[in-house]
């Protein structure tokens, strides 16, 4: 894992072009609010701080065997990384960088779900969002179909609670939800547009061939006024490009997020 900060060169893409009107093909249209601008960016920074990490964790409650880290998202809080792994379907990892010594600790796991009904599986994004004086987190699962093409309820997970502390890690209030839903939004979406379905190789011995997935969401952040949830696509593609949707309906700080609330607003 390593710590990157400074910056050589910077691309940015502004990005012009909705793919999916607000009104014509998602939800209802709202009334026009502030239009962010965003943008994309590659960087490419020197390496300030590198260090060879291996932790390993139990995938779950019920399967004990350490399995190593597999960072899938990152979010950063008051000098301590809180890290997402798509091996582990229960817990967070968390660790602390100094930032004045460009020293990088070792992770450590926190269990954070005991029910086996409200694992994360596949949690492919992490974010937080800091809104009067109080921080919550958001972990995402990919909403995609296993491996095997089967749409299994645990891939389509959203959890949410609030940090009460970092160090060690404690939270409150939290809650797991089906983000269904937004796939059920975003499906429609895709059929009106022509997005053509998304099938990837299946490497399970004796399947040898490519199985419909859905989709990958695999990125996610808020706009600066907390309001919007904005969710990245590896995949599918709409004209050999990624996908951007936004998300309305998020609690409001400290509220539980509901189901039924979220609607797909936007998609570019």
């Amino acid at each position: 894992m390593a710590s990157r900060l400074g910056s050589i060169r910077i691309f940015i893409l502004l990005l012009t072009g909705i793919v999916c009107p607000l009104g014509t093909f998602c939800a209802q249209a709202e009334s026009p609010g502030r239009v962010y601008e965003i943008r994309f960016d590659v960087i490419e920074p020197p390496v300030v701080a590198q260090k060879d990490i291996t932790v390993k964790a139990p995938m779950s409650n019920q399967q004990t065997e350490p399995k190593a880290l597999e960072c899938s998202g990152l979010a950063w809080i008051d000098g301590v990384l809180i890290i997402a792994s798509d091996r582990h379907e229960h817990l967070l990892f968390t660790c602390p960088v100094d930032l004045n010594n460009m020293e990088i600790g070792t992770p450590e796991y926190h269990v954070l779900i005991h029910n086996e009904q409200f694992l994360l599986h596949d949690a492919e994004c992490l974010t937080i969002l800091k809104k009067g004086g109080q921080a919550s987190i958001y972990v995402m699962c990919s909403l995609s179909n296993a491996p095997n093409a089967q749409p299994l309820p645990q891939r389509r997970h959203l959890f949410h609670a609030k940090i009460k502390s970092v160090r060690p890690l404690a939270l409150d209030r939290t809650n797991v939800v089906s983000a269904g839903t937004l796939r059920e939004q975003l499906e429609s979406c895709f059929e009106r547009i022509g997005v053509l379905p998304y099938y990837a190789f299946n490497a399970d011995p004796g399947e040898n061939r490519n199985t419909y997935r859905w989709g990958n969401v695999e990125g996610m952040t808020f706009t600066p006024d907390g309001q919007t949830l904005l969710g990245g696509m590896r995949n599918p593609l709409f004209d050999n490009a990624a996908m951007l949707f936004a998300v309305s309906g998020m609690p409001e700080t400290g509220q539980s997020v509901r189901p039924d609330s979220l609607k797909v607003a936007d998609l570019f």
